[in-house]
């Protein structure tokens, strides 16, 4: 009894947990129309817009890259090393 008590208790974890991985997929559509919904009443001069949650939107979306591009830099300095 114990060892299908187990079996059992294994299987609904195993479920509970491929759920919650596909739960967030529809989020990151959302997040970026927010921002671009915002940004668009921004750029229409629309003063009740709150920018804070501008500002958190955007760091939601694939643009943001807080630390930069280092590509340029990289390649310069695996040139020099090679000549």
């Amino acid at each position: 009894m114990s060892i299908i008590l187990r079996m059992l208790t294994i299987v609904l974890m195993i479920f509970i947990f491929a759920g919650n991985a596909f739960a967030g997929e529809d989020d990151q559509p959302k997040k970026l129309s927010d921002y671009q919904t915002l940004l668009k009443r921004v750029m229409s001069f629309d003063r009740s817009v709150d920018f804070k949650v501008l500002r958190i939107s955007y760091a939601e979306t694939a643009d943001y890259n807080p630390y930069g591009d280092d590509r340029v830099k990289k390649t310069e300095i695996f040139v020099k090393r090679t000549i």
